[in-house]
């Protein structure tokens, strides 16, 4: 088992399902994106952006 990050661009929500079912079906933990606000048009504030590159 390994723990694996996922991460790029939101707008490719469709990739990012897939491979976190792929490599969670393998037995790994598996870090993703908590929303895709490019491909599902969510818009969030700058200061949002902002905390989330403070992580």
């Amino acid at each position: 088992m390994k723990v694996i990050t996922l991460c790029g661009s939101t707008k490719f929500k469709k990739e990012f399902e897939q491979a976190n079912r792929y490599l969670t079906l393998k037995g790994n933990i598996v870090f993703s994106l908590a929303f895709f606000e490019q491909s599902e048009g969510i818009e969030i504030t700058r200061e949002q952006a902002e905390i989330t590159l403070q992580g």
